[in-house]
């Protein structure tokens, strides 16, 4: 287990970690060579999580785009960021199988995967003793290399039930309805009522995939005039005039100042956590270069 972040009593605030044998990740690896290639075909555009040539600046760039084009037409948007409840562990281990199969990846790639999930039992340990054992029937090994593209095939289809298609924003003449990065995820509305629509669509699919949206940390974004609030489940999801998206602050006003003055902040105190190594005399002027490209100019584009 591995605490994240909070309060160290609290079991929520703890990733479980999978330790798995070096001969068991050189087969990883090859079955993840083996399978390359159909999970690129199966994967839609909007997901870059754990994809060659792909990473996080595509999304920010992608989302801060498509917030301009929305003010610069004067029409109406809603951007809403989706939280599942302990999204990789919810993974129904039969359903993740049914979904590889229907998606047509080879049945004995299929059967080896499962293996590494088949009769997976755990017990707790408290005050020195442990509990009876217990069958693991969800989640995806954390710290499997398979794990996040596993996910990501797992929320295709869950996107697929959803019908995303119906829904969107147009920029560029292209309607857009969603970004994801693994779990990190945004939808498009035009409207409220697609707002409304569109969220209450994917928490059913997911709830049928036993991955249920999290109503207290899903945030939106509103742009335009004619704001109503949207909800699920009878449950308000809160309205934010900003949010911290991968790592990088977005307003509804489209305005990058806060987050590049963030940026600027964080650079520097990173200067200033190297104080040691830029006083020390015996490194070299061009190792300190490279330092400070690597640990400190990477923090303040990161996104740019």
């Amino acid at each position: 287990m591995l605490h994240k972040a909070g309060d160290p009593k609290d079991c929520s605030n703890y990733r479980t970690i999978a330790l798995i044998s070096h001969t068991s990740k050189i087969m990883l690896y090859i079955i993840l060579e083996r399978l390359k290639a159909k999970i690129e075909n199966e994967l839609a555009e909007e997901q870059s999580g754990f994809r060659p040539g792909r990473g996080t600046s595509d999304m920010l760039c992608s989302i801060q785009v498509m917030i301009e084009k929305v003010i610069e037409s004067h029409k109406e948007a809603y951007i809403i960021f989706i939280d599942y409840s302990k999204a990789f562990d919810s993974v129904d281990h039969s359903l993740l199988f049914k979904t590889l199969t229907m998606m047509g990846f080879p049945p004995h790639l299929i059967v080896m995967i499962q293996s590494l999930y088949t009769n997976q039992e755990a017990s707790i340990r408290w005050n020195n003793q442990h509990t009876e054992s217990f069958k693991i029937l969800k989640g995806v090994r954390q710290g499997c290399i398979l794990s996040p593209h596993l996910f990501s095939l797992y929320t295709e289809q869950i996107m697929r039930e959803t019908d995303v298609d119906q829904y969107g924003i147009e920029v560029g003449g292209r309607k857009i309805s969603n970004l994801r990065y693994a779990d990190y995820t945004a939808l498009f509305a035009k409207n409220h009522e697609e707002a409304s629509k569109f969220i209450e669509g994917l928490n059913k699919a997911g709830v049928s995939k036993s991955l249920k949206l999290n109503a207290k940390k899903t945030k939106y974004l509103y742009i335009g005039k004619n704001h109503q609030p949207i909800s699920f489940e009878e449950e308000n999801i809160e309205k934010v005039n900003t949010f911290k998206y991968l790592g990088s602050l977005k307003p509804d006003s489209g305005d990058n100042t806060n987050d590049i003055n963030a940026r600027i902040g964080m650079a520097k105190k990173r200067m200033q956590d190297l104080v040691n190594i830029w006083k020390d005399k015996t490194i070299t002027l061009q190792l300190k270069i490279q330092i400070m490209k690597t640990l400190v100019w990477t923090v303040m584009t990161y996104g740019a």
